[in-house]
C-alpha cells in the first residue's frame, strides 16, 4: 500500500542585508593662556649641538643648525618626521637662516667650517629636505648670509661681504623659481672695522609699504656695539638709513598689521617700536640682556633672550602688547639662543630655537619650544555608528508537491557599533582618539525552508506482520504449560 500525499507549498528564502549610519557631532573648547609651553622638543647631532632657526609651512616646522641639520616636525607635537645632514654635501657647512617660498624651502648660511673664513651660500630643498640646488655668492671670503626672508614673490638675503680690512652689508633679491640669479643687490659699509665687525643680523619685509628692512650692528665687539637699520624699496634703493650710538645693535626684527616695526637690541635687553617712517615711538627695558629672538603673532610681541645669574646663563620669554606693556613672563632652561636666526609664529603657536647644556657641562643639545598664542581652542568630536540589519524576506510559491519535508537552521546575526573620534586641538597635537565599541546582538533566528521529499512507496509485509503474534502466543503457552506440569512433580 502508498502513502497518500497531500499539496504542499514552496517557500524561497532571500536574506537582505541593510546598513544604517548616523553621525552626531560635538563642540568644545579648551582655554590655553597666553605663553603657555604647548611641547618641548630635544635633539642632539654633535657634542657641540645647537639650533638657529625656525620656519613654519602649513602643519610642518623646520628647524635648522648647526652642525649643518634641517629637521622637518610636526607643529602639534614637535614630532621629527625627516631630517637633512649636512655631510651629504660634501664640505662644511654653516646653516643661520630659512623661509618657505611656495613649495620651496631657502636656507643660507656659509660654505665653510667657520664663520670667518667661509663663503656665501644659498640652498634650495623641497619640503621633503631634499636638495634641489645651492648657490654660492660672488664675494671674497670671509662672507656669509645670515638671513633671509620672503615677500610673496621674491626672496630677499642679507648678510656680510668682503671689503679690504673690514666686511660690508649685502643684500640680495632673488626669485625662488630661479634661485641662482641675482635680480639686484645692495651694499653698505657702516664703519671700518675689523673681521666680523659690522653685521646685518636679520632682515624684514614691512607689510603695509612693502619696503625692506635690515637690522644689525655696527662696530660689533660683545656688548659695546650700535644699532644700525638699512631701509630699502623692493628693488633695493636706500629709502632711508637708521643709526645711532643711544642704543646697541639690533638682533631681530617683526612688524604688526599696522607696519610698526618691533625690533630687540642685543646686548641692550630692550624692544624698540618704529613707525614706517623710521621713527622711534616706544622703547622697553626687558628683564633679561641679551635680548635675541623675536615673534609676532595676534597682536603681542614675544622676546626671547638670556641672563646670566650665579655663574648661569637661563632662558626667558616676555610678552608684550603693541604699547610695549608685559603680558607675560616665563623663566624657562639653562641655555641659550644663537644670535644669528630667528623665530617663528603662527596664528596659534610661537616657535623658537636654541640650545641646553647638559648636565656634563661640556656639550650642547638642541632645544626647540613651541608656545601658545592664548584664547580657546575649539574642537569637534564626531562619532559615527554602523549598524548592520538582517531581514528575511519570504515570498510563497504556488507550486505543490505530494508531500513536503520541513528542515530548520538557526544561525547568529551579530551587530558590531563602532564609534571613531577625531579630535583636534589647534595648539596641540590633533590627537585621533578611535573608540570601538562591541555591542553584540544574538539572535535565534530559525529559517524554515520548504523544499521537495521524492515520493516514497512503503509496501506493508503482512505475511510477516500477521505471522508474528501468534508464533508469540504458541511459544509463551508451551512455556507455561512446561513449567505448570514442572512445578506439580
Amino acid at each position: 500500500m502508498s502513502l497518500g500525499v497531500s499539496i504542499g507549498f514552496l517557500a524561497m528564502i532571500f536574506i537582505m542585508l541593510l546598513l544604517l549610519s548616523s553621525i552626531v557631532t560635538t563642540v568644545g573648547e579648551t582655554m590655553y593662556d597666553i605663553a603657555d609651553t604647548l611641547w618641548i622638543q630635544y635633539s642632539n647631532s654633535s657634542p657641540t649641538s645647537y639650533a638657529t632657526s625656525t620656519c613654519v609651512s602649513g602643519n610642518y616646522l623646520y628647524v635648522i643648525g648647526y652642525p649643518a641639520v634641517i629637521e622637518k616636525r610636526s607643529i602639534y607635537n614637535g614630532s621629527l618626521i625627516s631630517s637633512w645632514n649636512g655631510s651629504s654635501y660634501g664640505k662644511s657647512l654653516l646653516l643661520s637662516d630659512c623661509t618657505v617660498a611656495g613649495d620651496k624651502l631657502i636656507v643660507v648660511g656659509v660654505e665653510g667650517s667657520n664663520w670667518y673664513a667661509g663663503r656665501w651660500i644659498i640652498l634650495g630643498f623641497n619640503l621633503d629636505l631634499n636638495l634641489m640646488e645651492s648657490y654660492l655668492g660672488n664675494y671674497t671670503p670671509p662672507s656669509g648670509a645670515l638671513s633671509v626672508t620672503y615677500d610673496g614673490r621674491y626672496i630677499y638675503v642679507s648678510g656680510f661681504g668682503s671689503d679690504p680690512g673690514t666686511e660690508e652689508w649685502v643684500v640680495e633679491k632673488r626669485d625662488p623659481s630661479a634661485l641662482g640669479v641675482v635680480l639686484a643687490t645692495y651694499n653698505v659699509n657702516p664703519s671700518i672695522g675689523g673681521v666680523m665687525s659690522d653685521l646685518p643680523r636679520a632682515i624684514g619685509v614691512n607689510p603695509v609699504t612693502r619696503d625692506i628692512w635690515v637690522v644689525g650692528s655696527r662696530e660689533f665687539n660683545n656688548s659695546s656695539d650700535m644699532l644700525w637699520i638699512e631701509i630699502l624699496s623692493a628693488n633695493l634703493t636706500r629709502i632711508s638709513s637708521i643709526n645711532s650710538t643711544s642704543y646697541h645693535g639690533a638682533t631681530g626684527i617683526v612688524f604688526d598689521e599696522d607696519g610698526y616695526a618691533y625690533i630687540t637690541l642685543g646686548y641692550g635687553g630692550a624692544v624698540l617700536k618704529i613707525d614706517m617712517y623710521g621713527d622711534v615711538v616706544g622703547s622697553l627695558k626687558l628683564d633679561f640682556s641679551p635680548a635675541i629672538k623675536i615673534a609676532y603673532a595676534r597682536g603681542l610681541i614675544y622676546v626671547l633672550g638670556t641672563n646670566e645669574l650665579y655663574g648661569e646663563r637661563k632662558q626667558y620669554l616676555q610678552v608684550l602688547d603693541k604699547n610695549l606693556n608685559t603680558v607675560a613672563f616665563k623663566s624657562l632652561m639653562q641655555g641659550g639662543f644663537p644670535f644669528i636666526g630667528k623665530a617663528s609664529s603662527d596664528s596659534d603657536r610661537v616657535y623658537i630655537a636654541g640650545y641646553v647644556i647638559e648636565p656634563e657641562g661640556d656639550s650642547y643639545s638642541w632645544i626647540i619650544y613651541s608656545f601658545s598664542t592664548g584664547g580657546r581652542a575649539y574642537y569637534t568630536v564626531t562619532a559615527t555608528t554602523t549598524k548592520t540589519t538582517t531581514t528575511t524576506v519570504t515570498i510563497p510559491s504556488p507550486t505543490t508537491v505530494t508531500t513536503t519535508k520541513t528542515e530548520s537552521y538557526t544561525y547568529t546575526v551579530t551587530t558590531t557599533l563602532t564609534e571613531r573620534r577625531t579630535i583636534y586641538y589647534p595648539f596641540s597635537v590633533p590627537y585621533v582618539i578611535t573608540t570601538t565599541t562591541s555591542i553584540i546582538v544574538t539572535t535565534a533566528e530559525t529559517i524554515t525552508i520548504q523544499g521537495v521529499n521524492n515520493t516514497k512507496t512503503y509496501i506493508l509485509r503482512e505475511p510477516i506482520v500477521d505471522m508474528l503474534l501468534p508464533i508469540l502466543l504458541l511459544v509463551l503457552g508451551l512455556a507455561i504449560g512446561f513449567l505448570t506440569r514442572y512445578i506439580k512433580l
